[in-house]
């Protein structure tokens, strides 16, 4: 019957001979095989185009069919602007893993394939070919790896559409304005990329450590957990703990060449800080920066969150970029940071998620200490635990030794991941002895300053007269931004610019972000 159809039809008709045989199939429910490969193939194309409707995609298929790829600058300009402008992700996961430690992003910044699409093509010169919007579609990553209609997509383009999830972010009046200022950075890493370093750094959220032979999952109960050869336990059917631990990530950002590049590529550091006597602040950020983030560029750039460790109107945390920026011996240092309840835009987030992957199946608890353990049975909170140091001036040292097992634990776990193939880095927190240093730094500009009032945060920060002098002549003070700038004389506390001369004459404050005369809520191009 089915040679006979196709005799008869195609003897009276012009129809192509594989549509002939599409229409017999779909008519009859064949599913006898094709009589050769090169059949087979041909059926599957046509298939696929009768399926999505779009006639331009038999163009596309014959373009593409056993010569050099037609689309490839198109599927370029796709790869950029993924890299470049999807700074939000529709589900809490962010990504998905894949072969060969890519991963899938699911993507926001676009509404859907159409808009993709055509956000694709407003970036594209004229001469690139355009594919039809269809084709584009089948570049994706499938949806359901495992479904039959997965052997459709190529996957070429590291996207999926994923359904919303937790992704609420609430509207702050000043978000366009920061927005801006971080857009200026990146304009400014880019203009001085020979010289300059952007780090971002975030902590993330508490791991809980559990008490000495009692020990709680890393972040989900009812998991499996890693322990020492020939050794079994089982994770406390409960999630109250005396003791935690705060990874406290530093991203060193690769600086690409163009503002259409990755802001997402680089070397990420984590470090694992015990709560109660390693609580996070400015000044330990930045000494953690000196001990572990080489120092490359006379010009650095922070971008993080607006917390009280980071708030860059607290003149606690300006002294400390201050000591920092003497220490480091640089020509240049700017400090941004997010709106309230904004700290999604800060690229060390991304690397959260890739934490969680090594926290999985995690149980952690913390060994005795020498002398202390009766007196922590009474010590419900990190305060309770804090106070006791004054009657037992050794438990400092005891509560870091007991859970610095912990510590190495996820710091080996956490060297065996990586972002885009770069291992992440494990670090110390810095000690007292380093934090005090890096405070006395202070004493270049004033010989009596106190430099134990950035230590203690139970002491007030007020600084002198010389001190007050030295941010009025160097530093710019905005409420999403502080900058350090040397002034170029020689004579000056400062220090002689090591950058070279005609580099370091263009070298200028952040520029304060200029609302657009014509477009609300939008502001003018970077100027330096």
């Amino acid at each position: 019957m089915r040679r006979t159809f196709l005799d008869t039809f195609g003897r009276v008709s012009a129809v192509n001979p594989a549509l002939l045989r599409n229409m017999f199939k779909t008519l009859t429910g064949d599913v006898s095989s094709a009589a050769n490969t090169h059949e087979a193939e041909i059926d599957a194309r046509l298939a696929q185009f009768i399926d999505d409707e779009d006639e331009t995609l038999v163009w596309d298929l014959r373009v593409n069919n056993g010569r050099p790829e037609t689309y490839l600058p198109f599927l370029e300009r796709c790869q950029q602007y993924l890299a470049s402008c999807v700074e939000t992700s529709v589900s809490d996961r962010r990504h998905d893993d894949v072969i060969e430690g890519e991963v899938v992003t699911h993507m926001a910044t676009a509404l859907n394939a159409t808009d993709f699409y055509d956000q694709v093509i407003k970036t594209c010169p004229p001469d690139i070919a355009i594919p039809s919007l269809q084709w584009l579609r089948w570049q994706f990553w499938p949806r359901h790896p495992g479904s039959a209609a997965s052997k459709r997509y190529t996957g070429r383009i590291r996207v999926k559409y994923m359904i919303m999830a937790r992704q609420m972010r609430e509207n702050h009046i000043d978000q366009y304005y920061a927005s801006a200022m971080f857009r200026y950075q990146k304009e400014f890493c880019v203009r001085f990329h020979n010289y300059t370093s952007l780090i971002c750094q975030d902590d993330k959220h508490t791991i809980k450590v559990g008490e000495p032979g009692l020990p709680v999952s890393a972040v989900e109960r009812g998991k499996q957990v890693l322990v020492a050869k020939d050794q079994t336990f089982e994770v406390a059917d409960h999630d109250f703990t005396k003791f935690s631990l705060s990874p406290s990530v530093s991203f060193k950002v690769e600086i690409p060449d163009s503002m259409m590049g990755s802001f997402y590529r680089g070397v990420v550091y984590v470090g694992l800080k015990e709560n109660a006597f390693e609580a996070s602040s400015c000044l330990r950020h930045l000494a953690e920066y000196s001990a572990t983030v080489p120092r490359d560029n006379p010009i650095e750039c922070h971008y993080h969150d607006g917390g009280p460790d980071h708030n860059v109107r607290h003149m606690r945390n300006k002294l400390a970029n201050i000591a920092y920026f003497l220490d480091r011996n640089l020509d240049a240092l700017s400090s941004v940071q997010t709106p309230h309840k904004h700290s999604w835009k800060n690229p060390a987030e991304r690397c959260m998620s890739i934490l969680n992957i090594g926290l999985q199946g995690v149980g952690l608890m913390r060994q005795k200490t020498a002398s202390c353990e009766d007196k922590l049975k009474n010590a419900g909170n990190l305060g309770a635990i804090r106070n006791l140091e004054s009657i037992l001036p050794q438990i400092r040292q005891e509560v870091l030794d007991a859970v610095q097992p912990v510590k190495d634990l996820l710091g080996d776990v956490f060297s065996r991941l990586k972002l885009k193939d770069e291992p992440l880095r494990p670090f110390q927190a810095a000690s007292r002895d380093d934090i005090s240093a890096l405070a006395q730094t202070l004493t270049r500009i004033d010989p009596d300053f106190d430099a134990s009032v950035l230590t203690d945060s139970k002491k007030t920060v007020k600084p002198g007269r010389l001190i007050l002098d030295f941010i009025k002549k160097h530093c710019l003070e905005r409420h999403y931004m502080f900058s350090i700038k040397r002034c170029g004389d020689a004579d000056c506390v400062c220090g002689k610019p090591s950058l070279p001369e005609e580099i370091f004459h263009d070298l200028h404050h952040l520029p304060d972000p200029t609302a657009s005369p014509t477009e609300a809520d939008k502001y003018m191009n970077f100027q330096v």
